[in-house]
């Protein structure tokens, strides 16, 4: 495409099935290694454990969630991540299966990110195609 030419959105560096696929594949990869190496998932050892708590409890979740929402935590200032966090602890609970998927999943999510963007950063220079995947 030259760049004088207006950009009607059909030349795509990468088709929507082939980050379906790197997604999956990623997720995939990222659970066997998991567990060839033996890596097990508990809940317990960070802010998850203190979520669970209170997500399973009879008090009143917004005095929780409120702090999250104007004070930064343990150096970070990343509630929305820590809602959804709590949100996930009321669901999920300790089941130890869930949350492994949830790491899985996120891993795959974070693996194809890098997967796109390095893809279409080495599609700008004169590589051919399948050279830029590879070396993606």
């Amino acid at each position: 495409m030259i760049p004088s030419e207006p950009f009607d959105g059909t030349s795509k560096v990468v088709e929507t099935w082939h980050v379906v696929i790197a997604f999956i594949v990623f997720s995939l990869l990222f659970a066997a290694y998991s567990h060839l190496i033996g890596l097990n998932m508990t809940p317990f050892r960070a802010e998850s454990g203190l979520f669970i708590a209170q997500a399973w409890s009879h008090g009143d979740h917004f005095d929780f969630i409120k702090p999250l929402l104007t004070h930064a935590r343990n150096g970070h200032y990343t509630h929305v991540f820590f809602i959804l966090e709590f949100v996930q602890a009321g669901w999920f609970g300790a089941d130890e299966q869930y949350w492994f998927i949830r790491q899985m999943l996120v891993l795959g999510l974070l693996s194809t990110s890098l997967y796109l963007l390095s893809h279409s950063a080495l599609a700008l220079t004169s590589l051919h195609p399948r050279a830029c995947a590879v070396i993606a």
